[in-house]
């Protein structure tokens, strides 16, 4: 195992080591990234902002008649960019991989490849490099990835638990079952076309929440009542950035303020939202606690809740609906994603369950690129941990 952790602040320097003593740590001098990531963000999905409203209403007619008000929105929803293209996503991506991953890191992770050996990456990212897929990033002259040789997984930020002597000992994930809120009906278009299946892959007993005008309150009397039976928690539907704080993510229960399952509302209500080992979150940008300076969102706030993995997305995403007025082929990119963090949790080792299917779309990407094998909606998922049982090395602001 290696962890690559970020300097926490500019993201100038990072560091590397390796869980092997005979692997020395490792230094690295950051340069290039500001323009490197913002290229990259360039070619993300955006919001289409409050002025698109209508245009989202009448995306058949738009599409019927062709206007360059359409064509503006779906460029704006990425599916024109980059990340679409194979030449344009590798391009982005080896600009990354310059900037991130120093020579004598790249040698010593091929090295172990070579040599037989399954890594596990743990990244603790800078604010500036917390948007990158870093499983995508390339370690050699060809088109050896990163996702190639390591399962990639997201290092949490320290909480509470992990510098309380007294914290309870984690939680199995297994034998308990999986709550679903899918697509809670808001203002805003579904995110998915039809209904959502459980993958039912691991034999798991699922149970479907049904969001309601007060679904917000029912699903917090749920997880509180029923905090012993519940092993995992996946939630499908929008993500919403807080209208005074940017990384306040909101996840939308229903209609109204009384329905916005905020990250604040859940850190300031630590102990009343009891939430599973394994929580995932398939919405736009759900994941973005560590592109802040103090890391907070979503995420972090499910994670003091009790929550031990979490799976998030890392930026906007287009929904099925939108991907059909380009592709209708491409159709079912984004319910992958679901089905995806379903297996995924509900596997024993979630990390490389999931990176697993993300090494999938990877050769699908290569063998045929297109919108439906694009990384612009599966690079997006990860994985964050922080197991109960991790603590805080003494003297040292590492976890261990």
């Amino acid at each position: 195992m290696v962890q690559i952790v970020g300097d926490g602040v500019d993201g100038g320097w990072l560091t590397w080591r390796w869980n092997d003593p005979d692997r020395p740590v490792g230094v690295h001098r950051v340069e290039g990234l500001r323009e490197a990531v913002a290229a990259f963000r360039a070619a993300l999905p955006r919001e289409l902002g409050p002025g698109r409203k209508k245009n989202r209403r009448d995306l058949k007619r738009l599409v019927t008649s062709g206007t360059a008000s359409l064509r503006d929105d779906l460029r704006r929803l990425g599916l024109y960019g980059p990340l679409t293209r194979r030449d344009g996503e590798l391009e982005l991506m080896r600009a990354l991989s310059r900037a991130l991953l120093p020579g004598d890191l790249r040698r010593q992770l091929i090295e172990a490849a070579t040599g037989g050996e399954r890594v596990e990456v743990r990244v603790a990212p800078s604010p500036p490099a917390a948007v990158v897929p870093w499983g995508l990033l390339v370690l050699d002259d060809d088109d050896m990835r990163l996702l190639d040789v390591a399962d990639v997984s997201w290092i949490a930020p320290i909480l509470p638990r992990d510098i309380d002597p007294d914290a309870p000992a984690a939680t199995p994930a297994t034998g308990g079952r999986a709550l679903h809120v899918v697509d809670p009906k808001t203002s805003r278009k579904q995110v998915l076309p039809g209904t959502f299946e459980s993958c039912g892959c691991h034999g798991r007993t699922t149970q479907r929440f049904r969001a309601e005008r007060d679904g917000l309150e029912k699903l917090r009397a749920c997880l509180e009542t029923e905090a012993g039976s519940i092993a995992r928690l996946l939630m499908i539907g929008h993500c919403v950035r807080g209208p005074r704080d940017t990384a306040d993510t909101v996840f939308l229960m229903g209609y109204g303020e009384a329905n916005k399952l905020r990250a604040s509302r859940l850190v300031r209500e630590a102990g009343r939202w009891p939430m599973p080992p394994r929580v995932g979150v398939v919405a736009c940008a759900s994941g973005t606690d560590l592109a802040h300076h103090e890391p907070f969102g979503l995420g972090t706030a499910l994670l003091i809740n009790g929550a031990e993995v979490l799976h998030a997305t890392l930026w906007t995403l287009p929904t099925d609906y939108a991907i059909g007025f380009v592709d209708t082929g491409a159709v079912g990119a984004f319910e992958w994603l679901a089905q995806a963090v379903d297996h995924a949790q509900s596997d024993v080792d979630p990390v490389a369950s999931l990176c697993d299917l993300q090494r999938r779309k990877l050769a699908a990407w290569r063998e045929k690129p297109g919108l439906g094998s694009s990384p612009l909606l599966w690079g997006a998922l990860i994985t964050m941990t922080a197991p109960a049982g991790r603590r805080r090395s003494p003297g040292s602001t590492r976890i261990s």
